[in-house]
């Protein structure tokens, strides 16, 4: 839910509008309201989205964080494919790496693996 956010919610409504690609970056300080999800990507044409998760903790990302994300993504149309992708600094747990291995529309991404692009 955003509340006294009309001219963000307008730029956002014609930037969707516009025909081709966009790309719109929301940065600031943490914590004062830019978004829950780190990243929101989609395709209107075919109804393609990717949510993402960045963590720079030292502590591996586990699989309640899929949950979170698979709750937010109401954000998507109702019969819409959504792709995860997970960004972590310190790696991820066995079991978030099995659930990857038998998904695939999550995808995970750990520093090094960022640093060689």
């Amino acid at each position: 839910m955003f509340i006294g956010r009309e001219i963000e919610l307008n730029y956002f409504e014609n930037k969707y509008n516009t025909p081709g690609g966009q790309l719109v970056v929301l940065y600031g300080r943490r914590r004062i309201g830019k978004t829950e999800i780190d990243i929101v990507a989609f395709d209107k044409s075919s109804d393609n989205y990717i949510l993402g998760e960045c963590k720079f903790r030292n502590s591996e990302m586990d699989v309640e964080i899929i949950a979170q994300l698979t709750e937010k993504s109401s954000i998507a149309k109702k019969d819409a494919t959504i792709n995860y992708m997970l960004f972590s600094k310190s790696g991820f747990t066995q079991k978030l790496i099995d659930l990857a291995k038998n998904n695939n529309n999550l995808k995970l991404f750990s520093l090094s693996d960022v640093l060689k692009y």
